[in-house]
């Protein structure tokens, strides 16, 4: 009997026990459903391929975390279609910020006790001002976790409109620090929110 006429229960218990082989041939067993998974979305600025390569990441982790509870196409099915609905939840909460929940960068709430709160437009229904607050946060804490004490505290300085000279005084750092700082903000943050 070949490797190929084993269940996938029998290739999965192989494939945790190293053998690369059964895990090559569970992959490729899968990758259809990881196809069929993201031809039913639609990502965004991104593609088809995009969508199709999370779900094979999905399939090799439910390879690596299945517990024989229970059918494992079913375990499998279902890792794929969390995986590929969670990226695009990501995806269009992070990289379509701005544009898609109107929220300002560029000045914070008259008041606001928290200077890190950002603005939110008034047009928007209790429902958008809830949703935004959240993502307003979760981008926060990703700023956050980025970015060093003084890069944050540099980038609100600067978010709240005090000038090179305002931010190198109240910093006690040189303005050619200051505007290193920003640039070293500005490329972290492009590359963690994947923006231009």
């Amino acid at each position: 009997m070949e490797l190929k006429d084993l269940s996938d229960e029998e290739l999965v218990l192989m494939a945790q026990s190293q053998n690369s082989l059964a895990i090559d041939i569970l992959l490729e067993r899968y990758k259809s459903v990881a196809a069929a998974r993201a031809r039913a979305y639609f990502l965004n600025g991104g593609d088809e391929q995009d969508l199709v390569q999370e779900g094979m990441i999905a399939v090799f982790n439910a390879i690596l975390n299945f517990n024989g509870k229970s059918n494992f196409k079913n375990y499998a099915f279902t890792a794929v279609n969390n995986r590929i609905i969670s990226v695009i939840k990501k995806y269009s909460r992070l990289k379509n910020l701005p544009l898609n929940n109107y929220i300002s960068l560029s000045g914070f709430v008259e008041g606001a006790t928290d200077k890190t709160e950002f603005m939110v437009d008034e047009k928007l229904g209790p429902e958008e001002i809830l949703i935004n607050g959240e993502t307003v946060k979760e981008l926060n804490s990703i700023i956050r976790d980025t970015l060093s004490k003084l890069e944050f505290k540099i980038l609100s300085c600067y978010l709240r409109g005090d000038s090179y000279a305002d931010i190198s005084v109240q910093l006690n750092k040189d303005k050619k620090s200051i505007d290193n700082a920003l640039q070293r903000i500005r490329k972290k943050l492009q590359n963690v929110l994947k923006i231009n």
